[in-house]
Parts: structure tokens; sequence; C-alpha cells
């Protein structure tokens, strides 16, 4: 299980530069992330951090891939302990947006807003972001629940975590067990109608 919030050992400068852009982002935001903002965060030269990335966007795109493997190797560690069938993958994602620790929850809602709102800015971010999605997709799919039951526990998710990053939906215990049994309920297998 990934611990979001464990100190990073440096095993590349790459990966210093990433941490480094990470806490930028966390602190002064999208528009306060700058190649020079990193370096100073990083105390790298400018030729470290080329050597390592293209451009802005392409640090980005290397964030976003970070980012993605974190969350998909959490919720696949969640998932493996899940024994009921089809939909282990987004009933992991449901207990994750809903019972992450505050402090881990915070890191990560900051983090997607900045990805989101790149995402806006930088079509390959965009596409990145949307392939992300389709193997999300595609695996729950390759778990046997439906293509509309799919898509509405994600959507749903995926609403919720971002009106509750900005602050527009708060949930209280009560409303997230019933909002969690609802999603819940559509990924249960259901009997095939008797023609």
């Amino acid at each position: 299980m990934v611990d979001f919030m464990s100190p990073r050992t440096y095993p590349s400068a790459r990966e210093r530069i990433l941490d480094a852009a990470e806490r930028v982002l966390l602190r002064d935001g999208l528009r306060g992330l700058s190649v020079d903002a990193v370096l100073r965060e990083a105390e790298l030269s400018k030729g470290g951090f080329f050597h390592h990335f293209k451009s802005k966007e392409e640090l980005l795109g290397a964030l976003v891939e970070r980012l993605v493997e974190e969350v998909s190797g959490r919720l696949a560690a969640m998932a493996e302990g899940d024994r009921r069938p089809g939909g282990r993958m987004l009933r992991a994602q449901v207990t994750l947006m809903l019972e992450m620790p505050a402090a881990e929850r915070r890191r990560l809602q900051a983090l997607v807003v900045a990805m989101v709102t790149a995402a806006l800015e930088s079509p390959a971010i965009a596409a990145q972001m949307r392939a992300s999605n389709r193997e999300g997709l595609a695996q729950t799919l390759a778990e046997g629940v439906g293509l509309g039951p799919a898509l509405v526990v994600q959507l749903a998710i995926d609403g919720y975590f971002v009106n509750e990053s900005a602050g527009t939906l708060l949930l209280d215990a009560e409303q997230k067990a019933a909002f969690r049994d609802a999603l819940f309920d559509l990924l249960r297998p259901r009997r095939k109608a008797r023609t």
C-alpha cells in the first residue's frame, strides 16, 4: 500500500524534481508552477531539469503518470482483499474516496484539481488523462460490470470528489454511507430475466 504522506527517498534526480514540483503545486497552485520555481525547490540546475524534462508540460505529464500509478497501486491493494464478484476496483475507488484520511485527501484533491486545470490548457495532458480513464473503464468491464453501471459509478465518484475538492459538497457520515451503499448496489451482479 502506498503511503501518500511519508517522506520520499530520492533514487534519482528525476524523482527529486517530481517531488519538488508536487510541493510547488501544493503550496502555490498551478499558476505558481514554473521551471524556475521547481529548480529552487529541488535545489538543482537548469541542466539537471532539462536532462529529465523537455518542458513544464512534460513535467506535468510525468506528475499525472506518477499520480495515476500511486492511486492505481493503492486501489489494486484494496481490491485484492475484495472477494465479491465484479467491480472490485470501483468498490475500492469508492471506499478510498469516501474513507481516505483528511491529510491524504487534501493532498490528492489539490493534485487532481491541478491536473484537471492543466488538462484544460494542454491537449497532451488531457489525452493522457483520457487514456487513463479508458484503461480504468476497460478494467472494470473486464471484471464483468456492465457498461451503464460502470459509467454511473465512476462518474458519480468523480463528481463527488471534484465537488468535495471545490468545497461545494460536504457529506456527513450517514450521507457517505448511503452514497457508498447505492454505488455498491449498482455493482452487484444482476440475474438475467427468464424468457
